[in-house]
């Protein structure tokens, strides 16, 4: 008997398989600590979303009865605005739970999701910032209110992106730490 093994290409995809399944990511070496909370945090955020989008639709069909309800800005942000909550629920939620499990392609839903929320962030601003009232009463006042609506929303919204992003950039050096190490070996 030979003691050169023979060659079998099934058997060895099936060891590449396996060797790539056991990446430095995956085999016990754990998420950052900042990373993963954000994770956690904005994954309870896009639920959140996703109940706010539901509302909006609601309301939307709900109004569209009354033209006493309707106003311009709603009419031309609505469209906008669900399909920018759409999109931060859905790759908010896609790559969340895959970066949870460690996995990179995650990463490219993520980078999606703030994206959409940096749209969304955008729409609601502008949307403030047109929103006047019918009366001119106390115009002064309103823009005032208005312009502190915008630094609050700014404020925590921006806050908030800033701190995804940031667990979005931790996250892709600890992965790709991983890879480098495992190229090399």
């Amino acid at each position: 008997m030979s003691t050169i093994p023979e060659y079998d290409p099934v058997k060895r995809r099936r060891l590449r398989f396996r060797a790539e399944a056991l990446s430095p990511q995956t085999r016990g070496a754990s998420l950052p600590s900042y990373a993963s909370v954000m994770l956690v945090i904005d994954l309870c955020l896009c639920g959140l979303r996703a109940v706010a989008v539901i509302l909006l639709l609601v309301a939307a069909l709900a109004v569209q009865g009354v033209p006493e309800l309707r106003s311009a800005v709603l009419d031309t942000a609505l469209p906008f605005e669900v399909a920018a909550g759409i999109g931060i629920v859905l790759f908010g939620v896609v790559g969340n739970v895959a970066m949870l499990q460690r996995r990179q392609w995650g990463l490219v839903f993520g980078v999606f999701a703030a994206l959409a929320t940096l749209a969304s962030l955008g729409m609601e601003i502008s949307r403030n910032l047109q929103s006047k009232g019918d009366t001119h009463i106390y115009t002064e006042a309103r823009e005032l209110i208005a312009k502190v609506r915008v630094l609050i929303t700014f404020a925590i919204r921006g806050g908030l992106l800033a701190a995804y992003v940031g667990a979005l950039i931790q996250f892709a050096l600890w992965s790709f730490r991983g890879v480098r190490r495992a190229s090399v070996r």
